[in-house]
């Protein structure tokens, strides 16, 4: 739970947050996607990803990125830096954003 959200005002219970992540499931959330991360050589779930658009003008322009690897001992191994990488190739290449931010290590603009 401590991983699922950046910032403590925006703490949610489990039941709030599994509903979020069954409405995206489903397709009801239009503005976010989420993703698994998985372990390449075990195929084991070891975290989660996602990118939720923001609007302006009625246009999606700019989108924040964030992941989290659930467990500590798979921290530090490279899996964030792929994992980013493979974000923000989404979100400018195949959504066409112009503006990626992911907390205060992260602040990236289409080229």
């Amino acid at each position: 739970m401590r991983l699922a959200r950046s910032q403590p005002d925006h703490v949610i219970s489990m039941e709030a947050l599994t509903a979020e992540l069954e409405k995206n499931l489903k397709g009801e959330d239009a503005t976010t996607r989420r993703f698994g991360i998985e372990e390449k050589s075990s195929e084991k779930l070891i975290g989660w990803c996602s990118i939720s658009y923001s609007s302006w003008a009625k246009r999606y322009t700019s989108a924040d990125i964030g992941l989290a690897i659930g467990e500590k001992d798979l921290w530090r191994k490279g899996y964030g830096t792929e994992i980013v990488g493979l974000l923000l190739k989404e979100a400018f290449e195949q959504l066409n954003l112009h503006r990626a931010a992911g907390g205060p290590m992260l602040r990236t603009r289409r080229a």
